[in-house]
């Protein structure tokens, strides 16, 4: 199950860091600066273009935090519930500032598998020595 939540959270954090530069690369482009200025002049269009400018950013920081929290789930580092709790909040934040950033989606559910990964409780102890007959 660790290797199932790892790899969903990587491709998950992948897709959600292209699309975040990708949206980054298209707002600091020459058209993007423009509408960026066209756009402050009006009142709806603004509210949408600072939107976006929420959702690309949110989507590179939880891609970046996926990404090291999905390599640290299939090395079963850290704590399982703080794990899936980081991964289900990455997934879920961008939405919050837009609703086309969906590429970030598959940390959720990485973040509900996350929650099947046993982890070790620790060596096991020693077993009683044999009496001496």
């Amino acid at each position: 199950m660790k290797y199932a939540a790892g790899i969903i959270g990587i491709l998950g954090a992948l897709a959600g860091l292209f699309l975040g530069f990708k949206w980054l690369s298209d707002l600091n482009s020459g058209l993007g600066q423009l509408a960026t200025a066209l756009a402050g002049s009006s009142g709806e269009a603004g509210s949408q273009l600072s939107a976006l400018k929420g959702g690309t950013y949110s989507l590179i920081a939880c891609g970046v935090i996926g990404l090291a929290i999905s390599v640290m789930i299939i090395m079963r580092k850290f704590n399982r519930w703080a794990n899936a709790a980081i991964l289900i909040i990455c997934g879920g934040l961008p939405l919050v500032f837009t609703t086309d950033a969906i590429f970030g989606t598959p940390m959720i559910l990485a973040g509900l598998l996350a929650l099947a990964v046993k982890y070790d409780g620790g060596p096991a102890p020693a077993a009683p020595a044999a009496p001496a007959v």
